[in-house]
């Protein structure tokens, strides 16, 4: 496995951990189904095409499908399991940003 695959997995990995924390604040805030998805997609998507932006670099998550699909997918999931009658405290939030903030999962190269 070579560094390029390494970091394109930790994206992935990244992108589904925030999308799992954008639904946990959406629902904690007792939004409808489209506030909790468009929170759910931001969130997963929004840091990588920012950083990407300001590294004057063409965002990676507009030239592939395969985020997008991914995103769509780990907040669907997150929608249909976070509101299981679990109580969202702010341990799930922060566990699920603290996943998506590791160096490695979140690189700045």
């Amino acid at each position: 496995m070579n560094l390029t695959e390494l970091v394109n997995i930790a994206e992935q990995i990244g992108i589904v951990t925030f999308a799992f924390s954008g639904v946990a604040v959406g629902i904690k805030a007792k939004m409808d189904i489209f506030g909790i998805m468009v929170l759910g997609f931001v969130t997963a998507l929004g840091g990588g095409l920012i950083r990407d932006v300001l590294l004057n670099d063409v965002p990676i998550a507009l030239t592939s499908n395969l985020y997008f699909i991914l995103t769509l997918i780990s907040t669907g999931f997150a929608i249909t399991l976070l509101p299981l009658k679990v109580s969202i405290g702010n341990s799930a939030i922060h566990a699920a940003d603290a996943i998506g903030q590791v160096p490695l999962l979140s690189p700045v190269w």
